[in-house]
């Protein structure tokens, strides 16, 4: 929520000045709603998605990349063949939920005046005076994404266990 104020609110303070002292001509008042709330949980995901990846990266056993230089391969080589798909799967679990914590915390746009679902499910709410069936279906339609990707994470994660699977151990 602070991220998404601190780019809302000051994120276009800092342009508009910085476009009037380099006469840009591209003005805050230009740049739509949507953009700020992506950029701002961007920055988010950013932040964390580095550490999953580097994590991913310090799970890989470095005795991967000695065997690698040890049959030829240069560093790019080595990094792309063999430290990167090992690194990727290790690191999906954490993506997967960095993934659905990045589409929960997109709920918090409506602070902002961006309707996304759970803004249209209280506007629907506030029209009808009952909230429980908007809200109701929100959470629904939160619930099915976050299957969905689950579901995508789980045939990732087989497909990379089968390619990392092989060799003796």
């Amino acid at each position: 929520m602070l991220h998404l104020y601190i780019v809302y609110l000051g994120l276009p303070t800092i342009w508009d000045a910085m476009a009037n002292h380099y006469h840009w001509g591209i003005y805050s008042k230009d740049v739509s709603l949507y953009v700020l709330v992506v950029a701002a949980l961007s920055l988010t995901a950013g932040a964390y998605m580095s550490e999953i990846i580097r994590s991913g990266f310090l799970a890989v056993p470095d005795g991967q990349l000695e065997a690698a230089y040890s049959v030829g391969m240069t560093t790019f080589q080595a990094v792309y063949r063999v430290i990167f798909p090992q690194a990727l799967g290790a690191s999906l679990p954490g993506i997967c939920s960095l993934v659905i914590g990045i589409l929960h915390g997109s709920s918090l746009a409506y602070l902002v005046s961006l309707f996304e679902v759970n803004g249209v499910a209280m506007m629907v709410g506030s029209q009808r005076w009952s909230f429980l069936e908007p809200l109701s279906a929100a959470a629904l339609i939160y619930w099915g994404i976050a299957l969905l990707i689950e579901r995508l994470a789980a045939v990732l994660e087989k497909h990379w266990k089968t390619y990392s699977g092989g060799g003796v151990v």
